[in-house]
């Protein structure tokens, strides 16, 4: 079964089933994991089931992800890497009968996100309202963003260093990428602050001219961005299987749809994985040198309450 809503749109509902795919298909609604080892695509079908297993994710205390959290950093330092994303999962208590309702309320209050609900036997059941977009395509036109640094939306204080830092990264990978693709000529915006719900974000919008043959290799090469891996990529890799227990399945995966000319493609944030009885949240933070242990658990707390402030109430 499969859920959306597309910003400013009306929500659908389709009946179906997931299948795994070897290679990224050109139609379709599809999903991927962080690595872009498994890729799936939905196919309509008559099932409409519900799907809530049993096994849940490693959910790591605050004592343990601080201890690894200083660890990460003296690595950072160690290999003179610029970023590295860890992420973490929170566990609530969850009736999963309401799972439809939390659906319903992240439409209601987040109508620029995109919101999505699936159930299938073999992805499970998960929902999340994210506000990063990966790309999106309007016949030959392309945008994308690039979302980092994050704060509490009532924090009216200035900006970081380590939160500019953070952003200026994606936005140069974001860059070099289009150069490295071809895609050209294309124009960057201003940095700007971005609004999410409890936090905000900041966010740089590209544009450019984009043909059906460079959609694939694009999408490719921009999954996943160094807002949810990091600075080198293949470095932060090693570095985040190292460091987390939990596998991170569809988060910070791309999600989204694809048509012969047209593209609305999301980075899987602000999302959770619900099982029988509980709510897995899944909540990461941009480790760099000069990281503090205690303030990265503070944003994975922060954005934990985009999702949790509307379970409390459900």
């Amino acid at each position: 079964m499969l859920k959306y809503r597309l910003p400013g749109q009306a929500s659908i509902q389709l009946d179906g089933t997931f299948e795994i795919v070897r290679e990224m298909v050109n139609e379709g609604f599809v999903v991927s994991d962080f690595s872009q080892q498994k890729m799936a695509v939905f196919r309509k079908n008559n099932n409409c089931d519900w799907y809530f297993n049993s096994e849940e994710p490693y959910s790591v205390s605050e004592k343990e992800y601080l201890y690894t959290a200083k660890k990460l950093i003296s690595t950072i330092k160690k290999m003179g890497l610029l970023k590295v994303v860890f992420s973490r999962v929170m566990t609530v208590s969850f009736d999963e009968s309401k799972t439809e309702k939390l659906y319903e309320a992240l439409m209601a209050n987040y109508p620029d996100a995109f919101v999505y609900c699936i159930s299938d036997p073999e992805l499970g059941t998960w929902l999340g309202a994210t506000p990063e977009l990966l790309l999106r395509q309007v016949k030959n036109h392309g945008f994308t963003v690039s979302l980092a640094g994050t704060k509490r939306n009532n924090d009216e204080t200035p900006w970081g260093e380590k939160e500019i830092l953070e952003q200026r990264f994606v936005s140069d990978f974001i860059e070099q990428t289009l150069q490295e693709c071809n895609v050209l000529p294309f124009e960057m915006g201003k940095v700007y602050t971005h609004s999410a719900g409890p936090v905000k974000h900041l966010k740089t919008d590209f544009s450019f001219t984009l043909n059906k043959n460079q959609r694939k290799e694009l999408l490719q090469r921009l999954h996943p961005t160094p807002a949810v891996s990091g600075l080198p990529r293949p470095w932060s890799y090693e570095v985040i299987a190292m460091s987390e227990k939990h596998d991170r399945c569809l988060y910070t995966g791309y999600i989204g749809l694809l048509g012969q000319n047209d593209a609305n493609v999301f980075v899987n944030l602000r999302c959770c994985q619900i099982t029988k009885g509980k709510l897995h949240l899944y909540l990461g933070g941009g480790f760099t040198k000069d990281s503090v242990p205690e303030l990265e658990w503070q944003e994975t707390l922060h954005k934990s309450r985009t999702l949790l402030n509307l379970v409390e109430t459900l």
